[in-house]
């Protein structure tokens, strides 16, 4: 049994699974000629596995699966426990043609040894047996390691944080040596990090390296990047919440604003397109920061029209391509 301990609070867990693998219902027969991954959850336990799309065949899941089981410890976060599980109806047919050709071979290897007649179409069928048995095994761990990978990366565990690299972000570039907290809200987990202005502009940067945006377990952590890089921290932390419909907002522009400000700051640092930079929704972004902001006082004024909200539900599709690509600050 392996084990992984995750930074994950279990909705943010279970919101991971269902956006990064299908689920696979008792009556699912295709998923439209495409591979990927499927779970299929009761409780706390599921198994992960994968779904093949054969050309010009009907679709199959793979005989091959993980069967893991997740708990919550007592600082919220979740610990996925998981084996690897070998289907008998692929593993015992391999084992059987793998035994054939190895006593086949023997045969065959003890009369060269005793100089009897040896046909090679015996030595031909005995290596052909042997390599089917061998690719049964081989392929399937390959397959299975596959399936680990995609577990891993459903809690958030990156190769380099967990072998304990440490990532240096380049803060030549800052205008001063001041900084500004923020906390981005995501999928129920928490994100602090760091913005500031570059030497080069008016608009404000996020802590990154290496293509991912930088964020701290707690703020002990954060002060102590602060100080360990002689940076000052100005004004209180500020939240950016993403988990809130838009639906629910909709009285609320500031903070649809804030949010689309934030998203267009990733896109920018990350080098990245974002959908709310395209021209076309130059308009829709000044009724927002007039209606964050009204002249008049009178808010149903600003009320956001039915396809002003199907516009902002267009520009926001995308954010999870930019909110999953937070990286662990490791000390």
């Amino acid at each position: 049994m392996k084990f992984i301990e995750t930074e994950l609070t279990e909705q943010a867990f279970l919101d991971r699974l269902t956006h990064l693998c299908r689920q696979k219902e008792r009556r699912d027969k295709a998923y439209a000629g495409q591979d990927a991954f499927v779970f299929h959850r009761k409780q706390e336990k599921f198994w992960l596995g994968s779904h093949h799309a054969i050309g010009g065949k009907n679709p199959g899941l793979s005989a091959d699966r993980l069967d893991c089981s997740y708990r919550v410890g007592e600082d919220g976060f979740v610990t996925v426990a998981y084996r690897r599980f070998k289907h008998p109806a692929l593993f015992i047919p391999h084992v059987v043609v793998g035994v054939f050709g190895l006593l086949l071979a023997t045969s065959t290897l003890a009369d060269v040894i005793a100089h009897r007649a040896v046909s090679g179409g015996e030595g031909v069928t005995a290596l052909f047996f042997l390599c089917f048995c061998g690719a049964g095994f081989f392929g399937n761990s390959k397959e299975l390691t596959s399936q680990e990978d995609h577990l891993r990366y459903i809690c958030g565990v990156a190769d380099g944080a967990e072998a304990g690299e440490t990532v240096v972000p380049d803060l030549s570039l800052m205008r001063d040596r001041e900084v500004y907290p923020l906390r981005i809200i995501y999928r129920g987990r928490e994100y602090l990090t760091l913005s500031y202005y570059p030497e080069d502009g008016e608009e404000d940067a996020l802590l990154h390296a290496d293509g991912e945006l930088l964020y701290f377990r707690n703020r002990a952590q954060l002060d102590r990047f602060c100080a360990e890089y002689d940076l000052c921290i100005v004004d209180d932390m500020e939240t950016c919440s993403f988990d809130e419909p838009l639906s629910a907002a909709e009285q609320d522009y500031g903070h649809i604003l804030k949010c689309w400000n934030r998203l267009h700051t990733i896109a920018r640092v990350l080098g990245v397109p974002f959908e709310g930079d395209d021209p076309s929704h130059d308009g829709l972004y000044e009724v927002l920061f007039g209606s964050a902001m009204p002249i008049s006082g009178d808010r149903a004024e600003h009320e956001l029209m039915e396809e002003q909200m199907q516009e902002l539900d267009v520009i926001f599709a995308d954010k999870e391509s930019l909110l999953e690509r937070f990286r662990l600050w490791r000390e």
